[in-house]
């Protein structure tokens, strides 16, 4: 019926909303976290980065990229990212995934230019800026992905939605993103770790909350539709 049409729109808008407040939440408060962290202090860092890294992708894949843009002190943040990624190899490849993320945007193209400090960024392929010659080929980056660990994120973020009960809440939309990058990044490195994800069960509920975040999450329906 039409109320109920227009119900489901309202509480579509209302949670789109919500969703798009709790990304600028994780961005300012890891933001702020990042430029607060002295020298030794480990735990710190960890849990500043992995606020930051949520906003950021949460940024990223609602399209909201301009919530990064004016974000004061690039330079610095640039410098904890490299920090961070030197000292904490197990997160190497979340960092890259930031930095790449973040360098979408031309302000912090010029920051990582003029401050050089993306050159110390370990292991992972750094993300092309206008000043970097483009001499890698594509298959070298290639050996570098670890498709272990995107599996390992897809199946954790399958987990979390079947501990909400497969619910289209908030707090699901999170775990929505990290589950389909997971599985976009095995769909374009390692298809044979598809199989993990066709193993997972159960099927329905989890087809069922896609299509109900295709209409409550506009801002990711083009990573249900991939998916």
């Amino acid at each position: 019926s039409r109320p109920a049409l227009a119900g489901a729109e309202g509480l579509g808008g209302r949670m789109e909303k919500v969703a798009l407040e709790e990304t600028k939440r994780l961005i300012h408060e890891g933001h702020a976290a990042i430029l607060k962290v002295g020298p030794g202090r480990d735990d710190d860092s960890a849990a500043a980065f992995q606020q930051f890294r949520r906003g950021v992708t949460r940024a990223d894949g609602s399209h909201e990229l301009s919530l990064l843009q004016d974000l004061e002190q690039k330079q610095k943040v640039l410098g904890f990212l490299v920090d961070f990624a030197q000292n904490r190899r197990s997160h190497r490849r979340q960092v890259s995934s930031v930095v790449s993320i973040l360098l979408k945007d031309s302000k912090w193209q010029e920051a990582a230019k003029e401050s050089g400090v993306l050159q110390q960024l370990p292991d992972e392929p750094l993300p092309d800026t206008p000043s970097k010659p483009e001499t890698e080929k594509v298959s070298d980056a290639k050996p570098e992905r670890s498709d272990s660990s995107a599996a390992g994120a897809a199946l954790l973020a399958f987990h979390e939605l079947e501990e909400m009960h497969f619910e289209c809440q908030v707090e699901a939309a999170d775990a929505l993103s990290r589950f389909a990058q997971g599985v976009g990044l095995l769909v374009q490195w390692q298809q044979e770790e598809l199989k993990k994800i066709d193993a997972l069960e159960p099927k329905l509920p989890m087809l069922q909350l896609l299509c109900q975040a295709h209409h409550f999450f506009p801002y990711q329906r083009d990573q249900i539709f991939h998916l």
